[in-house]
């Protein structure tokens, strides 16, 4: 096996989002990148701080924090790779089924012009997080970590801190009834990206409003903290 049968990572027939409530029937495409699978492993799958070893195969990270630049298709991080792609895939599918995602646009600078993106961030049943990219022909998965304030919280509780987190950071937050609120079209937020600026993020839509915890799904929503398991007792 080469690199090249590895990389890059294609996940296909998963829900789309932006088709999240309409009739179509189109499924969305996922690609995951060696460049960007080398920096989640290095940064965040073998960053002991992040609870990953509760999520993945604990014995398939364990091999691949040994190596953590490779050789990924020379065993055995050729099967601990295969392994642990997998893992994401599967939480990725369940926050897609769900789902449980926020939609955004940005602009961030680059070079003397702004570059405009479309980005999806996952909220995973493990409590991790996912953001992708929305890009034509396929959408590409960019990273995937543990909020610091997530690790500490039980296994189960984890999303629901991830959610907390993701509200405050989209939503509004309403003085008057001291509540966070579901944002309306005008809400923007400037964010520091590490090394790349500021970016201006705006058009938040949270896909499934009343699965994050808001009480409606129009502009000024309240929001209260989920209450429900992911696995829901319905179902």
């Amino acid at each position: 096996m080469s690199i090249s049968d590895l990389f890059p990572a294609i996940w296909k027939d998963l829900p789309d989002p932006r088709l999240h409530g309409t009739s179509s029937d189109v499924s969305a495409l996922i690609e995951l990148s060696e460049h960007d699978w080398r920096k989640i492993l290095g940064k965040h799958l073998c960053d002991s701080s992040e609870p990953w070893q509760d999520v993945l195969a604990a014995d398939a990270l364990r091999v691949l924090s040994l190596a953590p630049n490779g050789p990924f298709d020379q065993p055995p991080l050729k099967g601990a790779t295969a392994q642990v792609i997998a893992g994401l895939f599967d939480e990725i599918r369940q926050s897609l089924c769900r789902p449980l995602v926020v939609l955004y646009d940005c602009v961030r600078p680059a070079g003397k012009t702004f570059r405009p993106g479309k980005r999806w961030l996952l909220v995973l049943p493990s409590g991790g997080v996912s953001l992708v990219w929305a890009l034509r022909p396929q959408n590409q998965l960019k990273t995937c970590y543990f909020l610091g304030c997530v690790g500490v919280q039980q296994i189960k509780e984890r999303w629901k801190r991830a959610v907390r987190y993701y509200v405050q950071e989209f939503g509004q937050f309403n003085p008057q009834t001291q509540q966070y609120c579901l944002p309306d079209v005008k809400c923007h937020r400037e964010k520091e990206v590490l090394g790349q600026g500021d970016e201006y993020r705006y058009n938040f839509r949270f896909v499934t409003p009343t699965e994050w915890g808001f009480a409606g799904s129009t502009p000024g929503s309240p929001w209260s903290p989920p209450r429900s398991s992911w696995m829901r007792e319905d179902g």
